[in-house]
């Protein structure tokens, strides 16, 4: 209770950095996961919307994910937030690292989606996209989104073959 006070307190007052020092008092004090993981996202979001600090809303987030690897909302915060600071390499790792957690196939296809067009759009790298893109048609040969980021790939660097190949499907 004294706790929660504080935290409102300081947050009123905009001593963001006193209500950081009461959150993580309070996670020392917490056995429950669910409830470490609120706090934490707590944590990010003071850190990020008023302190306006990536890495230390990242580092939040992070802990939150080495408690349960599968938490889907803190890589969701992760992207949106290196999305913000343009941190284009970090989008990229923080999709892989989902990539590699998932066996959902629908949700492996999209984030392969997300990495095919990450890669062509601001990473200007047509090269890896393309994998990315073809690596969808492996889980869904007909996902009309990745067949027509082949073809408009294939068509703007000439790779002719490979277009006739998508265009048979």
């Amino acid at each position: 209770e004294a706790m929660d006070l504080l935290i409102d307190l300081y947050g009123q007052t905009e001593r963001f950095d006193k209500q950081i020092s009461v959150l993580e008092a309070r996670l020392m004090h917490l056995d429950d996961d669910h409830k470490r993981k609120e706090t934490l996202f707590e944590i990010s979001n003071i850190w990020h919307q008023n302190l306006n600090h990536v890495d230390e809303s990242i580092k939040a987030l992070t802990r939150i994910v080495e408690l349960d690897r599968h938490e889907k909302q803190a890589y969701d915060s992760m992207v949106n937030i290196y999305t913000k600071a343009a941190r284009w390499h970090d989008v990229s790792r923080t999709y892989v690292r989902q990539l590699e957690l998932t066996t959902d196939p629908k949700y492996a296809a999209d984030l392969r989606l997300h990495l095919g067009r990450l890669c062509e759009d601001q990473l200007e790298d047509r090269g890896t996209a393309l994998d990315w893109y073809r690596g969808i048609l492996e889980i869904d040969p007909v996902h009309a989104d990745a067949l027509d980021a082949l073809e408009r790939l294939y068509n703007q660097t000439s790779r002719w073959g490979e277009l006739l190949e998508i265009l048979e499907l």
